[in-house]
């Protein structure tokens, strides 16, 4: 028998029929213009495979999208499979659906309910990439390159934004710190405490402002 082969685009799948090679193979995307037309030297190749297939066909589906037109032809492929296997050869339909695609699996389960013929679902055709999102992929770093460069670059330590202080007694805004001399007897007197006692307290003292509204005297 001639090989049939289609190469596929945007809009047809590639289709691949080599007896002597025992290669069936039908992959991509499934959306022609006139899919009538398109599957029509399909079928009629099925057909002449059929009156002398081999001992065993090997058929092999992948298939990244197909509308639902092309379904029915999808469908038809399947039965003139499970006619050849109904015949006394040995037949196994490969289904391959791209990776967390849920739609092309069922699709393939659904079909395997109709058609009563030896097959396998498998999930191994990757998912395509287009040049665009190809380019973004090449520009972004690996993860060795962003641990690289994270060791690399300096830390920079976030301060968090000071808090706003407010007059508690009249609400203002506005007011100015007090310079503390620390000449008080009562400064003094807890100076020598802490002293004596070995105070291990390293929280800062609490800074006085004084109100430039009210003019009262407020600590943080």
């Amino acid at each position: 028998m001639e090989v049939l082969h289609i190469v596929g685009d945007d809009d047809i799948p590639e289709v691949t029929f080599d007896k002597s090679k025992e290669l069936f193979e039908i992959s991509g995307r499934s959306v022609p213009e006139d899919v009538m037309q398109f599957y029509k030297p399909i079928l009629k190749w099925l057909d002449e495979y059929s009156s002398d297939p081999l001992e065993k066909t090997v058929f092999n589906f992948k298939m990244e999208y197909y509308n639902t037109s092309s379904s029915k032809l999808l469908l038809d492929i399947l039965f003139k499979l499970e006619d050849i296997y109904k015949s006394g050869h040995q037949v196994l339909v490969r289904w391959y659906y791209p990776q967390n695609d849920g739609d092309i699996e069922d699709g393939g389960k659904d079909y395997f309910d109709l058609v009563k013929v030896p097959h396998e679902i498998i999930a191994n055709i990757p998912v395509t990439v287009s040049e665009n999102d190809a380019e973004d992929i090449v520009s972004q770093p690996s993860v060795e390159e962003q641990k690289s460069n994270n060791s690399e670059q300096p830390s920079t330590k976030v301060e968090e934004p000071q808090k706003k202080l407010y007059c508690p007694f009249c609400g203002s805004e506005k007011f100015e710190k007090v310079v503390s001399s620390n000449n008080s007897f009562a400064d003094k007197i807890a100076g020598m405490f802490k002293s004596i006692i070995g105070s291990k307290d390293n929280t800062p003292e609490s800074q006085e402002y004084k109100c430039l509204l009210c003019e009262k005297t407020f600590r943080e």
